[in-house]
């Protein structure tokens, strides 16, 4: 990450201390599967006792933040919960898997501090309990990311998730979702015995832009003036591609600059969920976790028509078939909120462009080479071809032989490009190349993904 700025951070008021302490004293529930008893509790309680136990284990130094879209609600001035989730960040040093294992089961052996009294937890196991009450489980252990994920279910959208983080080179998705409020001086403060919160007595609580190195101002006033903002959204997993739509289906806007980013965030979507069936239940997890059962059908309708518009515009990794499949899912999708005009003009969308210039690169794909034995020659000629999808089903399609020379290549518009030899960034047989403007210099590599 970037070096941060000294206006990276700043103090909350009491006002949004007061915030911040109504949110995390307000019960939610974690509902169990079956038979199995709903747990209601405060969140500032379960962190309180998640932070003892793991100082108590092999854990010394641990912080922990409030993040994401929660966290924009305590700091701007609004009085509408604009969130769902409530996520917590832990800082944790994470060296191998026990250290995630150990995790594992301080918080599911937390969960029974929290059950209804006359229930017999004598016989409630770290399995038994995950099963129950644990909606999501997720870790991750690689070279620069290295981070468990817990989400904690509830019914109606709005899960507990605990994130355990050792290091995460990418700890947001917009601007709007990069602030963090460090809680370890609440916490200290509410497990004492302090007097009730004033304007002349209350903890020093920071909040921290994680945004590379713009301060909280800024993001603040993306989150006044509803802007949609990113960058490098091809490092993000699923590019960011479900939030986006969701935010401008919402009401934001998105810059001009994140406007061209439309089809990083389709290609690393689908190079992420390159099966029809993986995006299907991304899809409906996604549905299921930011959309509430009390929330009216307009709210996933405009979301999956927006996703649609820029699935629609913007998608130049995909062939034509496979295109068409994903497109056909999200109308499919959407017909269940009762939208049958999912699918029409894409400029009449919220928040689609009226036009989008072509992406500055395009990925192509070839098959496998194969020999041919012309007729009479007596020689072998080797013929291979060269796809592309441009976006509008078509294709570009280029047939050479060696002893040829080859068609300049072209866009979907007509404008010329060249074909530059990059790296292989997924399996499969055949090799990838780009096709990239005439004027721009040969990318080495166009950009890089990290799985």
């Amino acid at each position: 990450m970037p070096a941060k700025s000294m206006d990276s951070k700043k103090t909350l008021s009491c006002e949004q201390v007061r915030r911040l302490d109504g949110l995390l004293r307000e019960k939610y529930e974690i509902h169990g599967v079956g038979h199995f008893p709903t747990l209601e509790l405060e969140p500032r309680n379960l962190l309180a006792l998640l932070k003892k136990r793991l100082k108590a284990t092999a854990f010394e130094n641990v912080r922990i933040r409030l993040h994401g879209s929660a966290a924009s609600y305590v700091v701007r001035e609004a009085d509408e919960k604009d969130f769902n989730d409530l996520d917590f960040l832990f800082d944790v040093d994470l060296t191998n898997d026990v250290d995630f294992q150990h995790i594992r089961e301080i918080v599911l052996s937390s969960l029974v501090n929290f059950m209804p009294v006359g229930v017999s937890t004598a016989r409630l196991g770290a399995s038994t309990l995950e099963e129950a009450y644990v909606d999501k489980m997720v870790k991750v252990f690689g070279d620069y990311d290295r981070w468990s994920l817990i989400s904690l279910r509830n019914n109606r959208g709005r899960n507990v998730e605990l994130k355990f983080v050792g290091r995460m080179r990418r700890p947001y998705q917009f601007s709007v979702d990069s602030l963090q409020i460090d809680l370890d001086s609440y916490l200290a403060y509410t497990s004492a015995s302090s007097p009730p919160l004033s304007p002349d007595f209350y903890p020093s609580v920071d909040v921290e832009s994680m945004y590379e190195e713009d301060d909280v101002e800024t993001v603040l006033d993306h989150l006044d003036r509803k802007i949609v903002a990113t960058k490098r959204p091809e490092e993000i997993r699923g590019g960011g591609l479900l939030k986006y739509c969701s935010l401008v289906a919402r009401g934001y806007r998105p810059t001009d600059e994140c406007r061209s980013y439309e089809p990083y965030m389709c290609s690393r979507f689908f190079i992420d969920f390159p099966d029809i069936m993986e995006i299907r239940v991304q899809l409906a997890n996604y549905l299921d976790a930011h959309f509430r059962v009390d929330d009216s059908a307009a709210a996933p309708r405009d979301f999956l028509a927006t996703l649609h518009a820029v699935v629609n515009s913007s998608t130049v990794c995909l062939m034509s078939y496979e295109r068409r499949q994903a497109l056909h899912l999200i109308r499919s999708l959407a017909s269940r909120f009762g939208d049958e005009d999912v699918g029409g003009d894409a400029t009449t969308l919220p928040g689609s462009p009226a036009s989008l210039s072509p992406p500055p690169h395009h990925r192509l794909r070839s098959p496998p080479t194969r020999q041919i034995r012309p007729g009479g020659s007596g020689g072998t000629r080797t013929k291979q071809r060269f796809y592309g999808d441009g976006g509008t089903g078509g294709g570009n399609r280029r047939h050479f032989y060696p002893h040829r020379r080859p068609q300049p290549p072209r866009f979907e518009n007509g404008s010329g490009g060249r074909l530059v030899y990059g790296p292989v960034m997924s399996s499969g047989d055949g090799c990838l190349v780009w096709l990239v403007p005439v004027d721009t210099p040969t990318p080495t590599p166009v950009y890089q993904i990290d799985f």
